[in-house]
C-alpha cells in the first residue's frame, strides 16, 4: 500500500532516512571511495514531510520503500530519494511508489517526469544496470548525461572512479476518463 505523507507523519522521518540511506549503500557498492555517505538526512526528510512530497509503501504495516516527488516546473515533476528496503528488491515495492508518484503527478497537471540516476563513466555496475533497464521498461529515456563532478561537485571526490548523472524523463499521459 503507498501512501502519501503529511505534516503530521514526521515521526517517521529517522525511519525514511535509515531506509534511503540503507538502500543506497546497498545500491552503490564500489562507487565510492569508503562507504558510501549518506544520500539524505533528517532535515531534508522533514521538509518533503512537511510539504507533502514523500509517499511510503508498506508491507504488513511496515514501511519498506519510499520516495519524493515534487514539481519541477509547472509540466514536470521530479523523482528522488527512492528507496526500498535491499529485502523488499524485486518484490513490486519500486513499481508501486512510481505508479503512484506518476499518478499524484499526473493528477497536479504534471506532462512529464524526471529522474537522475548515478552510473560509472566506464564500465558496468549491476544495481545500475538493473535500475537503468528497469526505468527503461518502465518509459524513462535518457535525455542528458552530466557528469558528477559538474552536477555534485563537493561530492565528486569521495567516488572511487569518475561518474556521471543520467538524466531520465517520460511523458505522462492524461488518464482517461469514465
Amino acid at each position: 500500500m503507498v501512501t502519501r505523507l503529511t505534516s503530521g507523519d514526521e515521526v517517521v522521518v529517522p525511519e525514511l532516512v535509515s531506509l534511503i540511506n540503507r538502500a543506497y549503500v546497498a545500491g552503490e557498492s564500489g562507487l565510492w571511495r569508503d562507504e558510501p555517505p549518506g544520500r539524505t538526512d533528517a532535515r531534508e526528510i522533514a521538509e518533503a514531510v512537511r510539504a507533502g512530497h514523500m509517499l511510503v509503501a508498506r508491507v504488513n504495516g511496515r514501511i519498506v520503500g519510499c520516495l519524493r516527488t515534487r514539481p519541477l516546473d509547472t509540466t514536470t515533476t521530479t523523482l528522488g530519494l527512492v528507496g526500498v528496503d535491499p529485502a523488499a528488491w524485486g518484490g513490486g515495492v519500486g513499481r508501486a511508489l512510481v505508479d503512484a508518484a506518476e499518478a499524484l503527478a499526473r493528477s497536479g497537471g504534471a506532462t512529464s517526469m524526471q529522474l537522475e540516476l548515478l552510473v560509472p563513466r566506464t564500465g558496468t555496475h549491476p544495481d545500475k544496470e538493473r535500475l537503468r533497464e528497469w526505468y527503461t521498461r518502465r518509459g524513462y529515456t535518457v535525455t542528458r548525461r552530466v557528469p558528477f563532478e559538474d552536477y555534485v561537485p563537493h561530492a565528486a571526490p569521495f567516488l572511487a572512479a569518475p561518474a556521471d548523472i543520467l538524466l531520465f524523463t517520460k511523458p505522462l499521459t492524461p488518464t482517461k476518463g469514465v
